[in-house]
């Protein structure tokens, strides 16, 4: 019988590569910050958003991806932020809409939504009220850290189920 390819990757083998490849960047932010950095901003900001998009909008993991690359171009901390803000806010609302009209949105997620709702604003206010103290070392460290999470994160999910 004649072996055939699959038709899609399984989203244990794309958490799995993108864990490695969000780990590769956070070492080589952390021990060798200059290495690579002019590959990373010479590719084409439309195949960041499309393998963003494709990766986000498949298995909700597009996140770091953009993360890295605005880390890259954008210099400055309050334009990130933006940058970030913005992109997440049209990701998102793209995908509840979608969401809404397929009825992914049941009792049980409202529930847990409706729980974390209220800690989640209060968080996001008082960072907004914030953020323009933080110094640019803290801000990196963290964005480095966050990132750090999410790829051991994305490393272990698909041995813990």
């Amino acid at each position: 019988a004649e072996a055939k390819a699959p038709e899609a990757l399984p989203e244990d083998v794309i958490s799995l590569c993108l864990g490695v490849i969000v780990l590769a960047y956070v070492t080589r932010n952390r021990f060798c910050p200059r290495l690579g950095g002019s590959v990373i901003t010479k590719v084409p900001e439309w195949i960041i958003g499309s393998v963003g998009g494709i990766v986000m909008g498949g298995f909700g993991m597009g996140g770091p991806i953009v993360i890295m690359y605005y880390n890259e171009v954008i210099a400055s901390r309050i334009t990130f932020r933006a940058t970030i803000m913005a992109t997440f806010f049209l990701s998102n609302f793209v995908r509840v809409c979608t969401g809404a009209v397929e009825g992914i949105f049941t009792d049980q997620i409202l529930f847990w939504m409706a729980l974390c709702l209220p800690g989640f604003l209060a968080v996001a206010v008082i960072a907004q009220k914030i953020h323009h103290k933080l110094n640019e070392t803290l801000v990196k460290n963290t964005i480095d850290g966050l990132l750090f999470l999410a790829a051991a994160n994305l490393l272990t999910k698909p041995f813990l189920g």
